[in-house]
């Protein structure tokens, strides 16, 4: 090998160290150890690079022995279709208050429970989907009739809202054509009056008929 092809084989090397100053010097001595024996360069950055993130991964997904433990005391009955709320009603929906409903309008209080909260404390962006669907479904909904069925949801997450956090949701029929239905919901803080979220909702039902 020349000095030219060494001294570039030097630089790269030393390139690949400053842009992943993260992987683990062990790993750092197997790849440099490879790249003077020829071009296993990219084999070796490639497998370093897998393993970490498969190592983080792991970690991420793992759960520790007393979450295991904790799940584990739970007690599951076995529910009845029909026979009442199910476990997403009480877990998702519990302690929302409807404070006005009119045709084709809804407005709601809902105070964010620790347990709908992300790792950052925040009111995930999951809990925020499924109170646009419930809150949006409601707003045309007439009761003794099957509820309606989402078809499609496109929800702007505006700002944040945090456990504990009394938030204003309100849901207004847009129109219908047909059996499809549209609304808006917009889940607004109460003490700031800042938009959380704003979300449009399709559903489709049955054609009712106008008699």
């Amino acid at each position: 090998m020349s000095f030219r092809e060494n001294t570039g084989m030097s630089m790269k090397i030393s390139l690949f160290f400053f842009q992943h100053k993260h992987i683990p010097r062990s790993h750092r001595v197997k790849c440099s150890i490879s790249h003077i024996g020829g071009n296993g360069i990219l084999v070796n950055e490639t497998e370093s690079l897998k393993k970490i993130t498969m190592e983080k991964a792991r970690e991420n997904l793992g759960i520790t022995e007393e979450e295991l433990e904790a799940v584990s005391q739970l007690t599951v009955r076995p529910r009845q279709a029909g026979s009442g709320p199910s476990f997403y009603e009480v877990f998702a929906l519990r302690g929302i208050l409807v404070d006005r409903v009119e045709p084709g309008f809804v407005a709601c209080t809902y105070k964010v429970p620790p347990r709908l909260t992300d790792a950052s404390g925040k009111l995930s962006s999951g809990a925020i989907a499924g109170l646009v669907d419930e809150v949006g479904a409601a707003a045309i909904h007439i009761e003794g009739l099957p509820m309606e069925v989402s078809v499609d949801m496109s929800i702007s997450y505006l700002s944040a809202a945090r456990a504990n956090d009394e938030l204003e949701i309100t849901s207004k029929a847009l129109g219908r054509k047909g059996g499809y239905f549209g609304t808006i919901v917009q889940l607004k803080n109460k003490a700031t009056g800042e938009v959380v979220a704003e979300g449009r909702h399709s559903l489709y039902g049955k054609a009712r008929s106008k008699i």
